[in-house]
C-alpha cells in the first residue's frame, strides 16, 4: 500500500495548489475563479435535404467567442479589490465608466492559472490571452452577521494556451 502525497490521484484545489496571476502579479485573497470558456460563435446545424432520411453532414463553426473569468476576492480594509491588479493600483475609480477607461488604457494582458501539485505529479498551467477587466463589484451588502466582504471582478479573454498535463 502506497503512502504519501504521490498516492493521492485527485486534484485538491485549495491549500496552495492552485495559483492565479493577473499580468504576472499574484492575486491576494482570491477565493474563487469561475472560468466560462469560449463557446462556438454559432450552434451546429444538421444539413438534411428533404429526400434524405438522415443528415448528410453536420455544419459547425470553426471559431469561438470570448471566455469569461469571474474572480471572487476578499476585500481589505484600506483598498478596493481592483487595486491589486497592475495598472489599477493608482488613480481614482468612482464608477464602472472609470473602470472601463482604465481597462482601455491598460490594454490586453495575460492571466495564468498555475496548478502546482505535490511531489510525484506534474504541474500544469492555463494561460488566458487578451484579458481585459470588464466589470467589478462596486456595490455591497452590509449585514450584522457578516465577518468579511467578498467582491467580484469580471475579466474577459480571447483564448487560452494549456501547458503540461
Amino acid at each position: 500500500m502506497a503512502n504519501g502525497w504521490n498516492a493521492q490521484r485527485f486534484r485538491v484545489v485549495g491549500s496552495g495548489y492552485t495559483l492565479f496571476s493577473y499580468a504576472g502579479s499574484k492575486l491576494k485573497f482570491c477565493e474563487t475563479i469561475q472560468d466560462q470558456p469560449p463557446a462556438p460563435v454559432a450552434p451546429p446545424e444538421p444539413v438534411q435535404p428533404l429526400d434524405e432520411r438522415h443528415p448528410i453532414e453536420i455544419a459547425f463553426p470553426r471559431a469561438a467567442g470570448a471566455g469569461t473569468l469571474v474572480l471572487t476576492i476578499k476585500e481589505e480594509w484600506d483598498k478596493e479589490i481592483w487595486r491589486q491588479l497592475p495598472g489599477y493600483k493608482n488613480g481614482q475609480i468612482n464608477d464602472i465608466v472609470d473602470l472601463f477607461d482604465r481597462s482601455v488604457r491598460n490594454g490586453k494582458v495575460f492571466c495564468t492559472k498555475l496548478i502546482v501539485p505535490p511531489p510525484g505529479h506534474k504541474p500544469r498551467a492555463v494561460i488566458y490571452h487578451g484579458c481585459v477587466v470588464v466589470d467589478a463589484d462596486l456595490g455591497e451588502q452590509v449585514a450584522i452577521n457578516a465577518m468579511t466582504v467578498n467582491k467580484t471582478i469580471t475579466v474577459m479573454y480571447t483564448h487560452t494556451t494549456r501547458k503540461g498535463g
